[in-house]
């Protein structure tokens, strides 16, 4: 039986679906804000962005073998085809970082006292990601296609710092601003992703391919201080800018061992961007075109089901990017506007848990650990939590994370005085909320 025309009802019902759509993709597309770094170490390269739903980041980010919607894509696109029904989703991740710098503090006959902070750092962001995830067969989802925007570098750093005069046997003088320096380093690398997923009995593969592109902005100006004359220094000025894009892929793959245990793997390509960079100093403008290579990296996970009413999943996952046999950028390497140092190849460990209570409201919680790419032997580590919940065709979740790391660090600027110290104990600390919004349809 064929029908020429829908009830009115199914086409209310149509338009309705059709403008939450639209307003879904319009609003991930806009920038909220922008997003923030929140060490100088990583200030040259970004901070890698994971976890960008409120699922993935209560529960650690452990979602390389668990289904993230449309998020899938970067994570494991071989997990779209786990996804239970059609989506579009948007998710608002803010963020509150501190880095505060220390050095320690002597009395008048040498004698340690303790360590006195020199400069505190706190900036806050915020940025919206989403995407929309497609199966053509509600009742088999056995293929399914994605197609989002998201965040995944973030590069801006905010760091102000007085230098004041530190003769204290200068009445007239002493702790007056000699200079303050501005060291700021400003937005993000994004990606438009889309891929596709098909699952056949156990086996589900999947690829996404991403266009990443963005606009970077390094500087780093000296502004005299109120001071006087002999104590003024001359203004410095020197500002990178680099516009790039370059195209990457993802490639997944997920095995049902049993109707319990997932196990998953996944690997994101080396990516080269094409980079127009600009370098103005006070005296001096050059510009020019490089190709910069940013690591592949490889992902595996595995998931657990047990069996128990109400459900429960474990999740645990592991990342290893490839910074020091990838990283190419002689952009940086031929301007000295950014201080930068060694690479490592990192690993990043994540372990989440969703317990689903009998109200179908999932409680989520996980652990983060991570290894710093821009210097030896410093690491970080933290916890996350969440919630969600779920009303009719909609569905909402939060999610939280708590990161801190201790390093020792040389002074962004070198001290001359040989009796000062030349490096800094440096204590990061970041705080992320995730609040998403899903509409199945």
């Amino acid at each position: 039986m064929t029908c020429d025309r829908l009830p009115e009802e199914n086409l209310m019902r149509v338009s309705f679906r059709s403008r939450a759509l639209a307003g879904f993709v319009l609003a991930a597309l806009a920038a909220a804000g922008p997003a923030s770094a929140y060490t100088y170490l990583e200030s040259a390269w970004g901070t890698p962005v994971s976890a960008q739903s409120a699922r993935g980041l209560a529960m650690g980010g452990a979602t390389v073998a668990v289904p993230d919607g449309s998020y899938s894509l970067l994570s494991n696109p071989a997990m779209m085809s786990s996804q239970k029904g059609r989506a579009v989703e948007m998710s608002v991740r803010g963020a509150r970082y501190d880095e505060t710098r220390y050095v320690p503090l002597f009395d008048s006959f040498d004698s340690y006292i303790k360590d006195t902070a020199i400069t505190e750092n706190p900036e806050s962001y915020v940025r919206v990601n989403g995407g929309v995830l497609w199966q053509p067969n509600e009742e088999n989802p056995r293929f399914s296609v994605a197609g989002g925007i998201f965040e995944r570098y973030n590069f801006q750093y905010d760091f102000v710092d007085e230098r004041r005069v530190a003769n204290g046997r200068d009445a007239a003088n002493r702790d007056k601003v000699q200079a303050t320096q501005f060291i700021r380093s400003s937005t993000s690398i994004y990606s438009a992703s889309a891929g596709v997923s098909y699952k056949e009995r156990i086996l589900a593969l999947g690829a996404s391919l991403h266009y990443y592109f963005g606009n970077l902005t390094f500087s780093n100006t000296t502004i005299p201080g109120p001071a006087p004359a002999p104590y003024r220094e001359a203004a410095s000025r020197n500002v990178l800018s680099r516009d790039l894009n370059g195209v990457g892929a993802t490639f997944g793959a997920s095995a049902d061992l049993d109707e319990r245990v997932t196990v998953a793997a996944s690997y994101t390509l080396p990516v080269t961007l094409d980079t127009d960079w600009r370098y103005e100093t006070l005296s001096d403008t050059t510009t020019g075109n490089n190709d910069v290579e940013y690591p592949g990296q490889l992902a595996i996970g595995v998931s657990l089901n047990p069996r128990n009413n109400p459900r429960t999943l474990f999740s645990m996952s592991a990342v290893r990017t490839f910074w020091e046999s990838d990283l190419v950028d002689p952009v940086l390497e031929a301007n000295l506007a950014i201080a930068t140092g060694d690479v490592r190849n990192s690993w990043d460990f994540h372990a989440g848990v969703e317990h689903v209570f009998y109200n179908n409201l999932p409680a989520r919680f996980g652990f983060i650990y991570r290894e710093l790419y821009a210097a030896e032997d410093v690491d970080e580590a933290g916890v996350a939590f969440g919630v969600g919940y779920k009303f009719e065709t909609w569905d909402v979740g939060f999610g939280m994370n708590v990161l801190k790391r201790n390093s020792r660090q040389n002074a962004i600027t070198p001290r001359t005085n040989p009796n000062d110290p030349k490096t800094d104990r440096v204590t990061d600390s970041l705080l992320t909320g995730v609040v998403d919004i899903r509409y199945r349809f």
